[in-house]
């Protein structure tokens, strides 16, 4: 495995100062998505974080996006979010065993949703399954960062946005949901051996 490069150490930064678990899901998942792509050849989709070479754009609702931007893209796009009422069961996280100390955490439920978009429908749907189904495959990884529990829900309806003069956008919508501890933020570790595997098995 290669040193750790710029890009990747700033993921790192970024989620090691997270402020609340909406941003620690969506550097995790953003974090998650550039790597896989980062990995891909050029010509297939490569993610690069220079806008300028990279063949596409995976950011959030919040980016400066419009109809004539580059596209293909994913849009990650946060949910509500839920506590979830604790039990010894889904809550309790730490025991000590030299002394009588144990922790115990609330449990929190977010809901998030992947926008994939493209000019062309049949790809837009190829990447949205592609998507889908590396959240199931790589979900023990996923683990590693922080979160009980990630999962695909259902990928949604393909949808056009028409605008005169400018060619179409087909949006596929992905939902996902994901359960996480009050304690989110991501350690370095976890983060560099999440890259190294999906590296290896992409």
């Amino acid at each position: 495995m290669q040193n750790p490069t710029e890009f990747e150490l700033k993921n790192y930064a970024i989620n090691s100062r997270a402020k609340s678990p909406f941003e620690f899901v969506s550097n995790s998942v953003l974090f998650f998505l550039q790597t896989i792509f980062s990995a891909r050849e050029y010509g297939n989709y490569h993610y690069d974080q220079d806008e300028t070479k990279t063949e596409i754009l995976i950011c959030d609702e919040f980016a400066d996006l419009s109809m004539e931007s580059n596209f293909p893209a994913i849009i990650y796009i946060r949910g509500p979010l839920n506590n979830i009422p604790g039990t010894m069961h889904n809550s309790f996280v730490n025991m000590n065993l030299k002394i009588p100390r144990s922790t115990h955490l609330n449990i929190l439920e977010m809901s998030f949703t992947l926008l994939v978009v493209h000019r062309n429908p049949s790809e837009a749907e190829t990447l949205a399954s592609n998507v889908f189904s590396w959240f199931k495959a790589f979900s023990m990884q996923l683990n590693a960062l922080g979160f009980y529990e990630i999962k695909s829900n259902s990928i949604g309806d393909i949808q056009t946005i028409h605008q005169d003069g400018i060619p179409g956008l087909f949006l596929v919508p992905i939902s996902l949901s994901c359960q996480l501890a009050d304690e989110w933020i991501m350690a370095e570790v976890a983060t560099a051996k999440l890259r190294e595997i999906l590296i290896k098995q992409n």
